[in-house]
This record gives C-alpha cells, sequence and structure tokens, in this order.
C-alpha cells in the first residue's frame, strides 16, 4: 500500500506511511489486510474521513468559484486553455 500511494503522490514511502499512521489515528482512514495479498495492506477511507474530504473539496470548489468570478467568459477560456497547455507538457 504505501508503495503504490508512494508513486502516485511523489511523496517518499516513509513519508506515507508517517500520514497512514497519522490518518488512521485520527479515524480518517482503516488499514485492512489486502484481500489478494497476504503481505500487502489497503487503506480505506472511514465514514469521518469521507466526510472531511467531502467537505474538503466542497470548500475548494466554492474559493475556485470564488476566484473565476472575477474573470469574464473569454478571460476565464484563456485561462482554461493556458492551464491545459501547462499540463499537456507536464512530464509524465
Amino acid at each position: 500500500m504505501p508503495v503504490r500511494l508512494a508513486e502516485l503522490s511523489g511523496m517518499s514511502r516513509s513519508a506515507v506511511t508517517n500520514a497512514l499512521h497519522t490518518l488512521e489515528r485520527g479515524g480518517f482512514v482503516a488499514r485492512r489486510p489486502s484481500p489478494t495479498d497476504r503481505r500487502a495492506v489497503t487503506a480505506e477511507l472511514t465514514a469521518e474521513g469521507e466526510r472531511r474530504v467531502r467537505e474538503a473539496f466542497e470548500l475548494q470548489a466554492s474559493r475556485e468559484r470564488e476566484w473565476f468570478a472575477a474573470l469574464d467568459g473569454a478571460e476565464r477560456a484563456e485561462l482554461t486553455a493556458l492551464l491545459r497547455r501547462l499540463v499537456a507538457g507536464r512530464p509524465g
């Protein structure tokens, strides 16, 4: 589990392990044995973890709406095009 999360996040395995310990202690993540690999574990959000993630996404979406409200349609389209170029040029 930490290996795959490290690959996806760009964090070191030890940083992922420490983050999982912290999230688990806070009641946001639960570790479970992998059903397919007895050496591995999976991590899943608890109900509280899921609630907090939804809350954070809603807050961020609200902030983004406020930021983009300052732009007219043409400006938003230009910003979107520029951001797509940046993401497309990002190394894999």
